[in-house]
């Protein structure tokens, strides 16, 4: 999804998953149990861009796990480029991944 979305080369997706035991996570002191996500991207993209990106995981994330989408929860955090080390080098503006 972010490859398509955004138009990152796949080689800079980079997924792994944390499984946590039940009851670890919470919400308003509340333990749940759907499934949490936590992406990290390149700053520079529209808002525009970053809603597409979130509704695609969220999609993609509820057709995989079949958890409702009213119980998970995704969240983008973006992170300067000169933050971002792919195979050595310092990946270049999200500006430049559509060129």
């Amino acid at each position: 999804m972010h490859a398509e979305v955004t138009g990152a080369p796949s080689q800079y997706v980079n997924c792994s998953f944390v499984e946590v035991p039940p009851g670890s996570i919470f919400v308003a002191g509340t333990a749940v149990e759907a499934g949490r996500m936590v992406g990290l991207i390149r700053q520079g993209r529209s808002e525009e861009v970053k809603r597409k990106l979130i509704t695609a995981l969220a999609d993609a994330w509820v057709s995989v796990t079949g958890e409702a989408i009213e119980d998970i929860a995704l969240f983008l955090r973006e992170v300067p480029r000169y933050q971002v080390m792919e195979n050595g080098q310092l990946l270049p503006d999200a500006s430049e991944d559509r060129k």
